[in-house]
Order: C-alpha cells, then sequence, then structure tokens
C-alpha cells in the first residue's frame, strides 16, 4: 500500500524551456556537484513513496546543440476552463502487481484543461523570447534557508526565492488545450538564471504545440552550480511544485501531457522529478544524468521514458567503483521499467531519423504501450558528455497513446 497525496499543482508535467530573451547563453563547465541534503514539504506536493536506488553527483557540463522541432500542431479545443482539481488529501494509491508487462501500476493521472484555460496569457509573454518570472518557495528545509548550513544565495536568488522562465507557442490561444514542456540545463552558470535559454528544450525556437518552462538553479555556497537534487529533502522538489502551480493558473494546458527534460544536472533532475512526481509527470527525456541514491521517495507510478547516455561520459552509465558517483544512468533505467511494469528486459531496435544507428537505442518490448521506454547507449562524437542531441524526445512524446 502505498499513500498518493495528489494536487492539482503537480497533476501534468510539461516539459519547461527555460531562457530570458530568446538568446541561448552557453554555461562555462565546472567539476563539482551538488550533494547536499534537504526538506521537501511544499504545500500541493505529492508524498513520496519508496522505490529504487540512484544516482549521485554532476561533472563537467557542455550545453547540447540545438534541438530540432518536431509537431503536433495546436491542440484541443477547451469547451470550458473549469478549474476542477483534486483535493490534496490522502488518496489510496495501493496498486496491483503489473503482470506481464500489461498494466502499469498506478498508470491514472491528472487530466483536463488547466485553471489557465480561457484567460488571457500575462502581458509582456511572447512566442519569440523567454520571460522570467519570480517565485517565492515554501516548505524549503531550514538548513537551506538563510542562516542555514547549506544556504546560497546567487544575484538574489536563494532557495525561497526563485525564478523561471516561459516561453508561449507561436499564436496561442487560450482556448487551446497545449502541451506543457518543462526543462533544465547543466551546470555552470552563477548568475542565478540558468532557465534562460531553454534547458535541455527539444523543441524550435518558433512551434506551436507547447507551453515551454525553463527551470532555474540555486546552489549551495561552496558547492558546484547544478541543481540541487542529491538528497530525500531536496529544494528543488517544493521548487517545482511551486513552478506547476503558478503555470497551471496562468496558462493553457492538458494536465494529462505535462513532460521534463534535462542535460547534464538537468537530466539528474529530471529523473528525480520522473520518481518523486510520476503520476504528474507523463514523459521524460534525459541527457546523461541519473537517479541518485539520496533522494525523495517515489511515488511508484508509470512515466514514459526516453533515455540517453554517452558510453564514455563522466556522467556514469555503470561501473562506478571507479568514478565515485552513486548509481548511474542505467540502474535510474531499471528503477523505471520496474515502476513502469515492464515484464522482462527482452528489448528491439530503435531507429528513427532522430535516433540514427549510432545511438544505438533500443525499446523494451514488455512495457505497457501507455509507458514505453527508450533507451540509447551513444557510441557517436566518442559517446562523451553531451553525445546525442534532445531532438528525438518530443516526436516520442507526441506519439503516446493519450492518458
Amino acid at each position: 500500500m502505498r499513500d498518493l497525496v495528489s494536487t492539482w499543482s503537480l497533476a501534468n508535467a510539461v516539459l519547461v524551456v527555460v531562457a530570458c530573451s530568446g538568446e541561448l547563453r552557453e554555461q562555462a563547465p565546472v567539476d563539482a556537484a551538488v550533494s547536499s541534503t534537504m526538506q521537501a514539504g511544499a504545500s500541493g506536493s505529492l508524498a513520496p513513496h519508496p522505490a529504487g536506488s540512484g544516482a549521485g553527483t554532476e561533472p563537467l557540463d557542455a550545453r547540447p546543440d540545438a534541438a530540432v522541432s518536431a509537431g503536433r500542431s495546436g491542440g484541443a479545443s477547451i469547451p470550458d476552463a473549469s478549474t476542477a482539481v483534486p483535493d490534496a488529501s490522502t488518496q489510496d494509491a495501493s496498486m496491483p502487481d503489473a503482470g506481464a508487462g500489461t498494466t502499469p501500476r498506478g498508470a491514472s493521472g491528472p487530466t483536463g484543461p488547466s485553471a489557465g484555460c480561457g484567460t488571457a496569457a500575462p502581458s509582456g509573454e511572447s512566442a519569440s523570447g523567454w520571460t522570467k518570472h519570480d517565485l517565492m518557495v515554501k516548505g524549503v528545509a531550514a538548513k537551506f534557508l538563510e542562516g542555514g548550513d547549506e544556504y546560497g544565495n546567487q544575484h538574489g536568488y536563494d532557495f525561497s526565492r526563485r525564478n523561471y522562465f516561459v516561453r508561449l507557442p507561436a499564436d496561442y490561444d487560450s482556448k487551446k488545450s497545449y502541451a506543457l514542456v518543462i526543462s533544465g540545463g547543466g551546470c555552470g552558470a552563477t548568475d542565478g538564471i540558468s532557465g534562460n535559454g531553454g534547458g535541455s528544450n527539444p523543441l524550435a525556437d518558433r512551434q506551436d504545440v507547447a507551453v515551454q518552462v525553463g527551470l532555474s538553479y540555486v546552489y549551495p555556497m561552496g558547492a558546484g552550480a547544478c541543481f540541487a537534487d542529491g538528497s530525500s529533502d531536496t529544494p528543488d522538489l517544493p521548487y517545482f511544485d511551486a513552478v506547476l502551480a503558478e503555470v497551471d493558473k496562468a496558462y493553457c494546458f492538458d494536465r494529462s501531457q505535462v513532460f521534463v527534460s534535462g542535460f547534464s544536472s538537468g537530466a539528474w533532475e529530471t529523473y528525480m522529478l520522473a520518481c518523486a512526481r510520476g503520476g504528474v509527470v507523463r514523459g521524460i527525456g534525459t541527457q546523461a544524468g541519473g537517479l541518485r541514491k539520496e533522494r525523495p521517495p517515489c511515488t511508484n507510478v508509470p512515466v514514459a521514458a526516453f533515455l540517453t547516455a554517452g558510453v564514455n561520459d563522466a556522467n556514469p552509465i555503470e561501473n562506478i567503483d571507479k568514478t565515485g558517483f552513486d548509481t548511474g544512468s542505467q540502474a535510474a533505467r531499471d528503477v523505471i521499467l520496474e515502476t513502469n511494469g515492464c515484464a522482462t528486459k527482452e528489448t528491439a531496435p530503435y531507429l528513427t531519423a532522430d535516433a540514427p544507428e549510432d545511438w544505438h537505442c533500443v525499446t523494451y518490448t514488455a512495457c505497457p504501450k501507455e509507458y514505453p521506454v527508450v533507451w540509447c547507449a551513444i557510441t557517436a562524437n566518442g559517446g562523451g558528455h553531451g553525445a546525442g542531441s534532445n531532438k528525438a524526445f518530443w516526436p516520442f512524446w507526441r506519439a503516446l497513446p493519450v492518458r
């Protein structure tokens, strides 16, 4: 038995791309990674549940190539912008075994239009650039607040005072239900606005399929400039909840079409959110990263996943004893396979124009069709950090069955 506190703010995860003026900004590489202990607990968060093991710290970062668009046009018309959402009360989420890979555990999740449907977008919003939004985050552990041992402040932003970026789809119509794409980038930005530029954005600069959100990280003083996701009480979980709650009120999207992606540190963040916010997040896409050993409990609710890693990446796939990391991306993949109810690890080749032969992608054939898993161990360009690209994520998400 597991209790899942399901709230409106977590209902739909969409890939969020962070960017401020529409201009991509390179992030300088750093060696150090964030490894810290924090307390989650923003109002409207999911009560997490124990699940598999996870991964460690984040090394060198490089910004991947610009993403390629793929596309689903527009969105479904919204007859009524109802704001009805589930109460933030504990619900019985006990899950039977997923037999023969056909019945994923806890596959239900929020559906319907967001509260912002039918309401004009905030003034100043644009499809041609990124708009910064400041917000206050509740539920952050005391050690990460001012005066705490893990406090950090970058240009006026700390773990309770944060920001995110939004970019609208072209010809945004608040009566249409778009996808929501949320994304985070890699380590190295020290200006407090790392979400400016879109994170690991799989969509083109001009597209008409998704509201995009870019996540910005804050880090403790003296730590690496990365997301601070490496603990069971990470402040990045209440941050995500707060961002999603605000976005839900302001923009129109389908709560069952929330996607999250990330590169490097953003990929560690994405794995953490897939674990702790399963049932809110419909699907993920990762470049590098992994699932940390110290992390919030998992909801044990499945997500569709397109997972990529370079075979020679400093972010480990496996054989981590030589690196000093926690668990790498291969172990994170296995947690997702188990959570999704995939009956076996049998695979078939997965080859598309966006996932070429030297990506060595496979799809797991015994997973539920609603929650497929694609894994790519990439040798292209030496298989290093940043191997591959995020361009394959959107076509994969677009093809998912409607939940």
